[in-house]
């Protein structure tokens, strides 16, 4: 579960990276979300936790709409980002489920072998 963990981790900060690339990679035009945001003259730090804030609201699927896609590739790497987000709670819901399974079957096991 903590190699799952951080590996989500991981995943975050890989696709931050990828959501200023995208706004680098359009020479920070008009339409960027740099420029939408107002934060051309910012810090990289400060660009560095508004891509991570990004990131973190795609993935948990909150999306308060403040910070969104405008320009094409920020529209493909919100879809793969997306697409990547359901496989990782897939998996990783998928491994607690498998964890409070195998638990209770154990349990229910050791339960049994009690009353005989």
């Amino acid at each position: 579960m903590l190699k799952l963990a951080l590996f989500g981790l991981f995943l975050i900060h890989l696709f931050s990276c990828f959501w200023y690339l995208t706004a680098k990679l359009d020479d920070l035009n008009d339409d960027t979300w740099v420029l939408r945001k107002g934060l051309v003259y910012s810090s990289t730090e400060l660009l560095y936790w508004e891509s991570v804030y990004w990131a973190v609201q795609v993935l948990t699927t909150v999306g308060y709409g403040d910070f969104g896609a405008a320009t094409t590739s920020e529209y493909i790497i919100n879809l793969i980002w997306m697409l990547v987000g359901v496989g990782y709670y897939q998996i990783f819901f998928g491994q607690i489920i498998s964890v409070i399974t195998a638990s209770t079957t154990n349990a229910s096991m050791l339960d049994v072998s009690n009353h005989v």
